[in-house]
């Protein structure tokens, strides 16, 4: 809905799809891909996949990433697709298979700790799950406060420049790659079904996410 908007005031757009697992994996990248596509497409906007327990306890596996991302490569190629998941789900439900072939991880972990505390830069402790050698973006809290948004947000830290980012909106990031040694990080907030506010652009070097690009 507010796509457009995003693209308008400069912002980094992020289309994001949550796995489910009663469909199909391809029936869901070509719906998540039709649905982008109304919104503009997938030009300056970096696509995500969540792979993680259900609100009514079932558990997408494996094999539903699996379609999920080689059907959205097939219809949108040459594309990197980062991986939403957290060391508790990947290992704890689904056995510790390797899935940085996929796409770059956005690794989950909430420890309570805040953004102006230097473990943030330090990143989170992996323990190199799935294959992946580290994150390139980390979800720390779900109870972030941005100015200019009513009630709580994701808030997480992109391992990377603004240049970097941008350019992986762009899709010249290969699937599964992430910085060897991050030497600055940037902070990004999830906004779920609210319009965007110049005021929680929050300077140079943030990424404004909308869920969904609906």
């Amino acid at each position: 809905i507010y796509s457009v908007q995003v693209r308008g005031l400069g912002m980094v757009l992020g289309a994001y799809h949550f796995l489910l697992d009663h469909h199909p994996g391809e029936q869901q990248a070509r719906y998540y891909v039709s649905e982008v596509t109304k919104s503009g497409g997938f030009t300056g906007c970096v696509p995500i996949v969540d792979i993680e327990r259900e609100a009514d306890g079932t558990t997408p596996r494996l094999s539903h990433l699996e379609a999920f991302v080689h059907e959205f490569w097939r219809l949108v190629p040459n594309r990197p697709i980062l991986i939403y998941t957290g060391r508790w789900y990947w290992v704890g439900v689904l056995g510790n298979p390797v899935g940085a072939h996929l796409g770059p991880l956005w690794h989950s972990e909430y420890d309570g700790i805040s953004p102006i505390n230097a473990d943030v830069a330090n990143g989170p402790e992996l323990d190199n799950y799935g294959g992946w050698k580290g994150a390139l973006c980390w979800q720390y809290t779900s109870s972030g406060i941005v100015p200019g948004i009513a009630g709580n947000c994701d808030r997480n830290v992109f391992y990377g420049s603004i240049h970097d980012l941008n350019a992986l909106a762009g899709g010249i990031v290969p699937p599964g790659s992430v910085p060897s040694q991050p030497e600055d990080y940037q902070v990004f907030y999830v906004v779920v079904n609210e319009p965007p506010h110049e005021v929680a652009l929050g300077g140079p070097g943030y990424w404004n996410h909308l869920d969904g690009a609906q």
